[in-house]
């Protein structure tokens, strides 16, 4: 029926964004439902899905010690299987939504790891996704007899709200520094279209860090999580390949500028995203 239903909207209306919410376990029953290259008798036809994978990755990518398949290394698995896609980079990202536990809750309130996860929606491949609350870091675990546990009212304000939250005087320290957090890195992919589109490349994560560029024939730009607690020396001679040429890089958080890049020092958990000239 969702088939028929899309080929007809998508017929009167082929400007018209869609995507639907297949809730699946797998890449492979997900990207079923998405356009894709392998569905011979009848293809997918939903432009793009939910990207309940990269939600699964990123539930366990800064809660898990780091292993061969914990912790970073579940976001490289999930992206090496985008090739089953005709175009992950249409895969709508959230960290959490209206049937899950909020992710405040799943990283323990650690402003830190919230922090890196926020970081990394913004600028991995896809369409982020931010529920109402997470940017201030609305709190409560899912719990299957009670969904309105997880769709409580935002307190903005209203009369029997003694706090409005979308002022920052009525917001905490703490809320306040992931609030402004996130608005920095949103508006920052707003203005850059290779933070938008372009296209992915990522490394092997070793020894708790996960290092992706992402970039267009304009602009590029290089992410690095570290999810180690304490500081950490990055060495860059593997990432040759994209880093030829380069010679100077700005963190567009800390806005530090730096014209040695072989070696940077990382910050325990933090995410830090270089703008390369």
């Amino acid at each position: 029926f969702m088939e028929k239903w899309h080929r007809a909207v998508e017929k009167e209306y082929p400007n018209l964004g869609v995507f639907g919410e297949c809730w699946m376990e797998t890449t492979s029953s997900q990207a079923f439902f998405a356009k894709n290259e392998f569905r011979t008798k009848q293809k997918g036809v939903l432009p793009t899905t939910i990207d309940f994978q990269f939600y699964a990755a990123a539930q366990k990518a800064f809660t898990e010690d780091f292993g061969w398949d914990t912790g970073l290394m579940r976001l490289y698995y999930m992206l090496v299987q985008d090739f089953m896609y005709k175009d992950a980079y249409q895969n709508v990202l959230f960290l959490d939504n209206h049937d899950v536990g909020r992710y405040a809750s799943t990283v323990k309130n650690d402003v830190a790891k919230m922090k890196m996860a926020m970081a990394l929606m913004l600028t991995t491949r896809g369409i982020p996704s931010i529920y109402y609350g997470t940017e201030i870091m609305m709190q409560n675990d899912f719990d299957w007899g009670n969904h309105d546990k997880v769709r409580e009212e935002f307190p903005g304000g209203w009369d029997d709200h003694p706090k409005n939250k979308f002022t920052a005087e009525g917001r905490s320290e703490s809320e306040n520094e992931i609030w402004n957090y996130i608005a920095k890195i949103a508006n920052y992919r707003k203005a850059h279209t290779a933070l938008q589109t372009g296209k992915l490349i990522q490394f092997v994560p070793e020894n708790g860090t996960y290092i992706y560029f992402r970039y267009n024939e304009n602009e590029k730009f290089m992410i690095v999580l570290n999810t180690n607690k304490d500081e950490t020396t990055l060495e860059t001679a593997r990432f040759e390949e994209m880093l030829k040429g380069v010679s100077s890089a700005t963190n567009i958080i800390t806005d530090e500028t730096t014209n040695s890049i072989s070696v940077l020092k990382l910050t325990g958990k933090s995410a830090s995203i270089w703008a390369l000239k």
